[in-house]
């Protein structure tokens, strides 16, 4: 099975990040990493990330708290660490059915 990568930049969407982590994490597709870069949230979304962080080892965070600061430079930093043969890109709200990356795969 070819590993996806779903690219995640988060800034300041605690009220939605738990729900979008979940949309995720919930596929029926499972050969998935789930890469979020946080872009220096001031909001409880760290917290909320570290605590899938541990109970999913899918699961990548990458906090950065310098410029040039923006969902294009998150997405950025996120290929470069990406392993998957395939890459999607969320926001932080956004929310996926079950079967969207096997589908898409």
């Amino acid at each position: 099975m070819d590993l996806v990568t779903v690219i995640i930049p988060n800034y300041n969407k605690a009220q939605f990040i738990e729900e979008t982590i979940n949309s995720v994490r919930n596929q029926s597709y499972e050969y998935i990493e789930i890469i979020i870069v946080d872009d220096g949230s001031n909001d409880d979304s760290e917290s909320i990330i570290q605590s899938f962080l541990r109970i999913d080892d899918r699961i990548k965070y990458i906090r950065r708290n310098i410029d040039p600061k923006g969902g294009s430079t998150c997405r950025n930093i996120g290929l470069e660490a990406a392993k998957g043969k395939y890459v999607i890109f969320l926001d932080s709200d956004d929310v996926i059915t079950v079967d969207c990356i096997k589908s898409r795969v």
